[in-house]
């Protein structure tokens, strides 16, 4: 009898480990796509505006996932089937979403995966990249209470010799307390069910979770060349100038 219930635990036991990552599903947080018009009756222009809301609404169909655990996180995007004859939509779409996907281990490194100049790089960002002002605000996502925390961030673009601002709001809740968040929103004192990054630059988001599950396996993490991101972010700069000076 002892010989038979070992095994049965031992069982038990590996199905809970492998079951104890989490899964959030992000979703565009804005009710309506955004409508671009013209009163111009050039066809080339209206052909560009027809192109234009056709993203816009794209945009809506792409969806984002944070998987986590009790040592690391992933935020990336989720995979999906591209309707036939949509592929061109969908490859713009993608140039104003994170192409990166954020890591976390042991809570200690925080690292962006990217491919640049068809090279993979492991960027990595300080572990207290953001300065978290929590607000008295609050509101429910999800059965969640969330607070309210705001940040701004700069950042010196070397391709275009001039120092970017941007502005964060994080929506997290205490109730599930571990320093993650959606395209590498971390720091806050629990998990960020919704987040958005508005100022200078490309790749504005507003998300907000949708879904919470639990899975058995986590993402592979891929491998790529380690680089500070101020030294990364040179070496784009570099890159950028290069192709302006051959211009």
């Amino acid at each position: 009898m002892r010989t038979g219930i070992l095994p049965i635990l031992l069982f038990l036991v590996v199905i809970t480990l492998e079951a104890q990552n989490t899964k959030i599903i992000y979703i565009d947080a804005n009710k309506t796509a955004k409508n671009h018009t013209t009163k111009s009756k050039d066809i080339i222009k209206l052909r560009a505006v027809k192109s234009l809301n056709k993203i816009e609404s794209v945009k809506k169909n792409i969806a984002f996932e944070l998987i986590y655990n009790d040592e690391k996180s992933v935020f990336k995007r989720e995979e999906m089937l591209i309707p036939k004859g949509e592929e061109m939509y969908y490859a713009l779409a993608f140039v104003s979403v994170p192409l990166g996907s954020y890591f976390f281990k042991n809570r200690k490194e925080k690292y962006k995966i990217k491919e640049s100049s068809g090279e993979i790089f492991k960027i990595i960002y300080p572990n207290n990249q953001y300065n978290w002002k929590i607000t008295k605000e609050t509101k429910m996502i999800l059965g969640y209470e969330c607070h309210k925390a705001t940040t701004v961030y700069r950042e010196y673009d070397y391709g275009r010799d001039v120092e970017l601002e941007k502005s964060y709001t994080a929506w997290f809740t205490y109730d599930l307390q571990f320093p993650y968040g959606p395209f590498g929103l971390t720091g806050l004192p629990g998990v960020v069910l919704e987040g958005q990054e508005d100022g200078d630059g490309f790749g504005k988001l507003h998300l907000k979770a949708k879904e919470i599950t639990t899975i058995k396996k986590f993402p592979k993490i891929p491998k790529g060349r380690k680089i500070d991101y101020i030294e990364y972010n040179k070496l784009q700069g570099d890159y950028y100038k290069e192709i302006k000076k051959n211009k």
